[in-house]
């Protein structure tokens, strides 16, 4: 791409052209060639960006229109069923196509048979002849084809969640009602899919056979996830008072906690409802899937210390039930990485990810949270090497959040002193953020955005940007704040200060420690270092050294420490 396109290309581009054309030299050339005449592809301040999404290009299509040409109509339909059905268990596809369409298929190169753990499966040769066949299906044919889809699907002998989740979407788009348990599982795999808009039409599918409080759940979430917190506030509100025994009653506590924590950024709140809610609960495991939300709530709002004294008798219960231990563990490894109480942390996040594989139906957005934990505590225990080889495969897989986990990847640039790249990871995060963001971090990432532009001498943009924080309710809480203020040392520093900047950064490091957020608290004092007045850092990081706040709080202080004696 870099080569057509004469120059440098931001990682959002490169992985779109990716996964569009798996590295198909044509197909590559004709969507560049497109991108740029839609202008979907444009040059932003020495990089070729991603403005908008790509369309269907036409001379792709023209391209895939001449391979089919010479297919009948049974072959092209059996086509269609693949490129509308991939990947296709190979037994399910021999009931969509006969054995001899498929074999001319496959002859023709139009599929192509892959191996995987769960057995053989069937893809379309390319994602774009998959994309171009079904653009031009006829409006009746598409209808008739997923009806049958969605009946071949429902007849198997076990459904998974994503096949529900396609099943009840057909059936939704042919005019027709999914079962109610069909349509409550794909609600559960949209949501894990990061496709609200289809979560809640599948919830309210589920609903219209009568109201019932998975279905309330689902749709808060559904609303939620598509950033329209006062709906959600409203069916999750229903959901609680229909709430059927503990279970129930902490599924509904739970969902709206985070629409508090994630949504509006009113954690206080939160840390109400979950009080209100633990001291209802008789159910042990009930308890602790909200206890474990209350120690991320009250974290939020600057007790972590809370979280180190209740954490482990939560996260540490191998005899709860796996999700009330899921969140626990969640819960309990960011407090750690934020307080630098970094014991068994790596043990936790081990067991915390084959948890989330596991339940990653029920808790869709938990193996993001821990992979990015696990950045933090590698960040915390001076690792960034390996932070950055983690946030690497993650981003380059396609699974998951790219905003948070590029927002993440930026952070560590933080830690590594690389200005130039955080500045771009950071742009490129808040894009993907401003599109989808239920973990609620795009003011943080304005704020780190803002500390590397002041770093970068660039005033007005960062105040620009530390204003975006400060409006947003979610940017309130000591994890933005800190940012924010850093940035505003940075740039008296820049104005011929240092002394004045070094005291605004061991005032920001004081609050963001009274805050719990110890390790961030010290990079804030360590910029009175950068300032050039290590003597006033000396003393708050040799404490924090010496509370054992992990090893890379003890490298900032044993560099305030020999700066301060005049060994730079």
């Amino acid at each position: 791409a870099a080569t057509i396109l004469d120059g440098p290309t931001t990682g959002e581009l490169r992985n779109e052209i990716w996964r569009l054309t798996e590295g198909h030299p044509l197909f590559i050339r004709e969507l560049l060639l497109e991108g740029l005449a839609s202008r979907a592809i444009v040059d932003d301040d020495g990089a070729w960006s991603l403005k908008s999404s790509l369309g269907r290009s036409q001379r792709v299509a023209d391209i895939v229109q001449v391979r089919t040409a010479g297919l009948n109509e049974a072959e092209l339909d059996g086509l269609r069923a693949v490129a509308l059905c991939e990947p296709v268990p190979l037994q399910l596809a021999k009931r969509l196509a006969p054995d001899n369409v498929l074999e001319t298929l496959e002859a023709r190169r139009m599929v192509r048979l892959e191996t995987t753990p769960e057995g053989p499966v069937l893809r379309s040769s390319h994602p774009l002849i998959a994309e171009a066949t079904t653009a031009r299906m006829p409006a009746l044919r598409m209808a008739a084809m997923t009806a049958r889809l969605a009946r071949v699907l429902l007849d198997s002998p076990s459904v998974s969640s994503t096949d529900a989740m396609r099943a009840g979407l057909w059936l939704l788009e042919s005019g027709e009602t999914p079962p109610r348990e069909i349509a409550l599982s794909g609600a559960r795999a949209a949501l894990r899919s990061f496709d609200p808009a289809l979560a809640r039409r599948l919830a309210e599918s589920a609903l219209s056979h009568g109201s019932s409080q998975e279905g309330l759940v689902l749709l808060g979430r559904a609303y939620a996830a598509a950033g329209e917190a006062p709906k959600a506030i409203s069916v999750l509100r229903d959901a609680q008072e229909r709430a059927a025994g503990d279970s129930e009653l902490a599924a509904a506590a739970v969902a709206l906690a985070e629409v508090l924590i994630f949504n509006i950024g009113d954690a206080q709140r939160a840390v109400r409802e979950l009080e209100k809610a633990a001291e209802a609960l008789l159910d042990p495991g009930a308890r602790a899937e909200v206890n474990s939300h209350l120690m991320l709530a009250v974290g939020i709002i600057g007790d972590f210390d809370l979280g180190l004294r209740i954490g482990p008798q939560v996260a540490d219960q191998l005899d709860l039930p796996e999700p009330a231990q899921l969140t626990s563990v969640m819960a309990m490894t960011l407090t750690q990485t934020m307080t630098g109480q970094l014991d068994l942390v790596m043990e936790r996040l081990d067991r915390g990810e084959a948890l989330a594989g596991r339940l990653s139906d029920v808790q869709p957005l938990a193996a993001d949270q821990i992979g990015m934990n696990r950045l933090l505590a590698h960040h915390a225990r001076g690792e960034c090497v390996m932070a950055e080889l983690r946030a690497r495969e993650s981003l380059q897989s396609g699974v998951g959040l790219p905003g948070p986990w590029l927002f993440v990847q930026a952070m560590g640039r933080l830690f590594t002193g690389d200005v130039v790249e955080g500045r771009q990871l950071c742009a490129e995060a808040e894009a993907q953020l401003a599109e989808f963001d239920p973990l609620g971090v795009a003011p943080q990432a304005h704020g780190i955005r803002a500390l590397f532009e002041s770093m970068a001498g660039n005033k007005e943009t960062a105040e620009s940007l530390a204003e975006l924080v400060r409006k947003d309710p979610r940017g309130a809480p000591t994890r933005s704040a800190v940012w924010v203020d850093r940035a505003a040392a940075w740039n008296v520093a820049a104005g011929g200060e240092p002394e004045r900047a070094a005291d605004l950064a061991v005032k920001t490091g004081e609050a963001a420690v009274a805050g719990t957020h110890y390790v961030w608290g010290a990079f804030a004092h360590h910029d009175a270092v950068r300032f050039g007045h290590p003597d006033k850092a000396v003393e708050p990081l040799r404490a924090l050294a010496e509370e054992g706040r992990g090893p890379l709080v003890g490298l900032l202080a044993d560099h305030a420490i020999a700066a301060s004696a005049g060994d730079r």
